[in-house]
C-alpha cells in the first residue's frame, strides 16, 4: 500500500528529487580504549566531555572537562596555576578565584563518581593527580 504525495513535493525546487539523500544518523566514533587518555580508574571521553570511572560516565561542564584532561596528561606530574588556567581557558575576567573553584568542582565530582584518583595540591606550585591505593575515609 502505497502512502500518498502531495503535490508540491513531486515537482518543484522542494521535490523529493531535488532533496539531498538522507543519511543515516551514525553516533559519534568510538575511539579504540589504548587512544583515550587515562589515569588510575579515570578514562578521559573527549568527544563526549565526560569522565568514566566506576560508577560510570559523569558529564563535566568544559572548564572542569580542560582541567581534568591537562592533570591526566600530565600523568601525576605537578601542573602549575598560570599552566592551568590557560589549559581551562579562564580569563582574567572570571576573578582570582575562578581555578580553585574549577578544581574544587572536579575533586567533588570524582569523589562522588567513587575515583580513587583525587588532586593534591602543591602549595605554591599548582596541582596534580595521585591514584590512591586506600580507601577514602580510613
Amino acid at each position: 500500500m502505497d502512502k500518498p504525495v502531495e503535490p508540491s513535493m513531486v515537482a518543484g525546487k522542494n521535490s523529493l528529487a531535488h532533496q539531498q539523500p538522507i543519511t543515516p544518523h551514525v553516533p559519534h566514533a568510538v575511539t579504540p580504549p589504548q587512544e583515550l587518555p587515562i589515569f588510575g580508574d579515570l578514562v578521559l571521553d573527549r568527544s563526549m566531555v565526560t569522565v568514566r570511572g566506576p560508577r560510570g560516565d559523569t558529564e563535566l561542564s568544559l572548564e572542569e572537562f580542560r582541567a581534568c584532561a591537562r592533570l591526566v596528561e600530565a600523568g601525576g606530574a605537578t601542573v602549575g596555576r598560570a599552566e592551568l588556567t590557560a589549559s581551562c581557558g579562564i580569563g582574567r575576567q572570571s576573578g582570582p578565584h575562578a581555578l580553585d573553584q574549577n578544581v574544587a568542582r572536579l575533586r567533588k565530582r570524582l569523589l562522588t563518581h567513587g575515583s580513587k584518583v583525587v588532586i593534591l595540591t602543591v602549595y605554591g606550585v599548582g596541582w596534580c593527580l595521585v591514584a590512591a591505593t586506600a580507601s577514602r575515609g580510613t
